[in-house]
């Protein structure tokens, strides 16, 4: 049996990362992946995400929660537990396998960046948007206030100096 042990820090808040987590699948770092089961997700007391997931036949613990001493940021533990039975060499290929997982949790990493940034712009051009129409709005307001304002005055009529 090997364990293999990971931890990470995301440059971002949690809530943003745990967003991302939702929407990891698919992305171009994993382009064969598709769909992962989950077999547990849970958001608890402390505000810690933990996810319980079945990938080829192993199980990986993955848990997200805020950076205990950088604010704005996430640390990520992951960990999976590799055995083989029945076969030689059983410690070379659990390394062989300790070494797949290492390199798919770095892709999976770089996955969770490209979500990010998404979410990220996906948020700003929202923003963008919703500015744009509280000035639209803004501006047809004034408007109509004008127009009702000029509706309602009496007309005065100025003669000019000559």
């Amino acid at each position: 049996m090997k364990i293999w042990t990971s931890e990470h820090t995301f440059s971002h808040p949690w809530h943003t990362v745990v967003q991302a987590v939702w929407r990891k699948y698919p992305n171009p770092m994993n382009p064969a992946v598709v769909g992962i089961d989950v077999i547990d997700r849970d958001i608890g007391p402390t505000g810690v995400m933990r996810t319980h997931r079945l990938i080829s036949c192993e199980w990986e613990r993955l848990t997200y929660s805020p950076h205990p001493n950088q604010p704005n940021s996430t640390l990520l533990k992951q960990e999976a537990v590799i055995t083989v039975h029945g076969i030689p060499l059983s410690s070379y290929f659990e390394d062989f396998v300790s070494r797949n997982i290492s390199s798919n949790a770095n892709k999976g990493r770089q996955a969770m960046e490209f979500v990010i940034n998404k979410i990220n712009c996906e948020v700003q051009e929202l923003t963008q948007k919703t500015v744009k129409s509280v000035d639209e709005l803004t501006v047809n307001a004034k408007r109509c206030i004008s127009d009702e304002f000029v509706a309602k005055s009496p007309n005065y009529h100025f003669q000019g100096s000559k």
